[in-house]
């Protein structure tokens, strides 16, 4: 999902602190004063995304699930294009935390800016134990829960 429509229903819902949930006419008239481009196709997208429960309103548990999906997705398409990187440069069994953040540096983008937001995204996600290791088990584990949340 285009992260501004998340944005967008994310600043709409600070708005509405009370009701924690916006409806389809709010989003849609929000969505045409803020200028978007055929608003009604927008909504249309973000509750066909985001409205999980079919109540015909989003939530804010709704916008932070779709966040994580997004952000799993992100971290995965830029994991799966460095795989064959990352995995073990030392031929040790485990990828190590410096092992990951180089192949995320050499990644155009990522770069030496977001190595180490990337590799700290992937341990937080993949490294149950911390220890800054991850093993195989883990990584395995962390496809399976990935192609779980981002199947659609």
């Amino acid at each position: 999902m285009d992260s501004k429509l998340v944005q967008h229903v994310e600043d709409l819902l600070a708005d509405h602190k009370d009701s924690k949930e916006v409806t389809w006419d709010e989003v849609i008239s929000y969505l045409f004063n803020k200028g978007v481009g055929n608003p009604y196709f927008a909504t249309l997208a973000i509750f066909s995304s985001m409205d999980t429960n079919n109540d015909k309103k989003i939530s804010l548990g709704e916008v932070k699930v779709q966040k994580f999906k997004d952000q799993a997705k992100k971290h995965s398409q830029i994991l799966i294009r460095n795989i064959e990187s990352i995995l073990d440069e030392n031929k040790d069994d485990k990828i190590t935390w410096e092992e990951a953040c180089n192949v995320f540096r050499k990644d155009p983008e990522v770069g030496d800016a977001g190595c180490e937001n990337c590799t700290k995204s992937l341990f937080g996600s993949v490294n149950k134990n911390n220890n800054r290791e991850i093993t195989k088990d883990e990584l395995r584990t962390y496809y399976s829960n990935v192609k779980k949340y981002t199947a659609h």
